[in-house]
């Protein structure tokens, strides 16, 4: 949902009308009567200009929910973990009333769960900030036709009056399916269903954060809790990881800059491997090392499938302390690894490789680190074939730093050289198996190999791609189904030979009827948490099919955060209150009863909840392009 925001456009400054120049100044000064009826025609003419450009260019919204989160976010908190200082942002819909604005004690915000290293944070004492202000360009579905991704708004086809903003994936004439986190879509009955993927700089700005190596879990590793990431070799020993064990001898961690390098002595022969390892405490964990008595586990019992795990949905609210949203039972294959890489010397032949695993299959980008030549491969395990999919050159060539990023999503292979997608053409894209099958492989799915040269990386950080779930509502009882109950799917994510077999018994794909061709099925960006095609309603207007809106629905294209929110400082970065009674309602934000909402009764100097602050400054940073 989206709520227009009423602006009042500047006017444009009246021109002053004179004689053609000739000499110092000879302009003609109006008279004071031409000069007020020149104002008001000029106050006029720009009213009804701001209202044109309104009505068919372009319009201001506030994002109310979180429902597109991360790309837009609603009311929300932003939260710092005291424990690794990942600065992240969870959603604070949950306190507010949807449609009539008043605080909701019961829906306060207690605790939150780091998505970086899984610490529970006290969350109840932070600010408030209302939702993103973006601008909505109507103009292209004016005169074009909408596009597969594009983020739009929309009048929620339940309610006329009522704004909506998704991402549309579903075109006009298609069917389309929702199946392991794809869209794939088809014409026709007969026809075969293809994989929808993401242009390569959109998917980019999409990924959803699994562990950045730079903010590390200080308060596990000091009392000896294992890295993720971590030098290893390919054995069979028993304590082995998926066939992998930490090795000496090779890469060395350069633990003050959270790196790895590898010299050129220990470079010599075989390629040498770091692996990332998927290794997640708990809230046990953390208690027990809190009060120093941590028990080290066996990493098995810790490693864990990626799933669709989303920071933004993980907190606790109530007086029951649950969750509001689950931590993620869905196993994710399409991943994204960013590093910055430091060669420091090579020799001809010396490789630097990259591997992402999913399912039976590694996917490799091997480069040749003296010539810049990179090769694109794909290695089936179960069939023991090794396919060169695509060769390209890139600018990774001797020594010097660059940051690069390799990615497996929607079956596509795409690489980044210093910000630069560097082409491999249509040997980038590949079909995979439609069902892959998770192993044992996927707890450590990332790995970076090296040899003949002397190189450093760092920066390492692995994100993952939307997972859109197989929601889907039941016609006849408007009951969610396909995907809308895991069993014990999140107890299981340590043997993924066991959660496969779960999984297959509860989940099926969510297939939409064909659409019309004027209709569009769309989706939020954080499906575990969205009202969009798959769930709606179909009451207050009954239609032939739920799911689609129709073109004639559509408002704008979504295209720009002009204002994120207001940041706040002074007062220990809190900024200041405005208590002006008897109008301090306007100022902060009152529960079902008309009071002034209490966050904490017992602490004085947190304890109204403001709808804003003063001083704040404008949130540059998160002001960006929507894509």
């Amino acid at each position: 949902m989206v709520h227009p925001q009423k602006k009042r456009p500047p006017s444009d400054k009246s021109k002053k009308h004179g004689s053609e120049r000739s000499g110092a100044d000879d302009r003609v000064q109006p008279r004071r009567q031409d000069a007020t009826r020149e104002t008001i025609e000029s106050v006029v003419v720009a009213f009804i200009l701001a209202f044109m450009f309104r009505t068919f260019e372009a319009e201001a919204f506030v994002i109310p929910t979180g429902s597109m989160a991360p790309t837009l976010v609603g009311q929300h908190k932003e939260v710092e973990c005291p424990q690794c200082k990942m600065f992240f942002t969870i959603g604070a819909s949950a306190e507010i009333h949807k449609t009539k604005g008043y605080y909701m004690p019961g829906g306060r915000l207690h605790e939150a769960i780091c998505p970086n290293c899984r610490y529970n944070i006290s969350v109840n004492h932070l600010l408030p900030f209302k939702g993103d202000r973006i601008l909505v360009n109507k103009f292209p579905y004016e005169f074009g036709d909408p596009k597969r991704w594009d983020v739009a708004v929309f009048k929620y086809p339940e309610d006329a009056k009522t704004n909506y903003i998704k991402r549309i994936v579903g075109l006009p004439g298609e069917m389309i399916k929702i199946e392991r986190g794809d869209i794939r879509a088809r014409s026709g009955e007969k026809d075969e269903w293809k994989i929808q993927r993401k242009d390569p700089s959109k998917q980019r700005d999409l990924q959803i954060l699994v562990y950045d190596n730079d903010y590390h879990e200080s308060g596990l590793h000091k009392q000896g809790w294992p890295e993720r990431w971590a030098p290893v070799a390919k054995n069979s020993a028993a304590n082995s990881i998926a066939g992998w064990s930490e090795a000496t001898g090779g890469w060395q961690a350069v633990a003050d800059k959270h790196a790895f390098q590898l010299d050129l002595q220990a470079a010599d022969g075989d390629l040498r491997w770091i692996r990332y390892r998927h290794i997640l405490p708990d809230t046990a964990d953390w208690e027990a090392a809190e009060q120093g008595r941590l028990e080290l586990p066996d990493p098995k019992t810790r490693l864990k499938l990626i799933t669709d795990f989303c920071g933004y949905n993980a907190y606790t609210t109530g007086g029951l302390e649950v969750e509001v949203d689950d931590l993620g039972h869905y196993w994710v294959g399409d991943l994204t690894l960013h590093c910055q890489v430091d060669v420091l010397d090579v020799q001809t032949g010396g490789t630097l490789l990259f591997e992402l695993i999913e399912g039976l299959r590694r996917y490799h980008c091997r480069i040749d680190a003296k010539t810049g030549e990179a090769s694109l491969v794909s290695i089936d395990d179960y069939l023991e074939d090794e396919q060169v999919l695509s060769t390209a050159v890139t600018g990774l060539k001797g020594p010097g730093t660059y940051q690069v990023s390799f990615a497996n999503v929607d079956n596509q292979l795409c690489l980044w050289v210093d910000g630069r997608l560097i082409d491999f053409g249509s040997g980038c894209q590949y079909e995979g198996p439609s069902l892959p099958k998770p192993r044992d492989e996927d707890l450590t799915p990332v790995g970076i190999a090296a040899q003949g040269m002397s190189v450093r990386v760092s920066h390492l950080v692995l994100k993952r791609d939307i997972y859109y779930r197989s929601l889907q509502a039941d016609d006849n009882q408007n009951r969610e189904y396909s995907g809308g109950e895991w069993g014990n799917l999140d107890e299981l994510l340590s043997e993924p030979a066991k959660w496969y077999q779960e999984y297959a018994r509860h989940s099926e794909p969510a297939v939409f009827e064909r659409l019309a061709n004027d209709e569009f099925l769309v989706l939020g960006d954080n499906s575990p948490s969205s009202s969009d095609s798959r769930v709606w309603p179909n009451f207050a207007h009954p239609r032939q099919r739920r799911h689609a809106v129709p073109r004639s629905a559509l408002v704008g294209k979504a295209f720009y955060v002009y204002w994120p929110h207001g940041v706040p400082f002074m007062n220990d970065g809190r900024g200041y209150g405005i208590p002006i009674p008897p109008i301090d309602r306007f100022f902060y934000h009152q529960d079902g009863q008309g009071r002034v909402a209490v966050l904490d009764p017992t602490d004085g100097k947190h304890k109204l909840y403001p709808k804003f602050t003063i001083p704040f400054y404008p949130h540059v940073s998160r002001m960006h392009r929507i894509r």
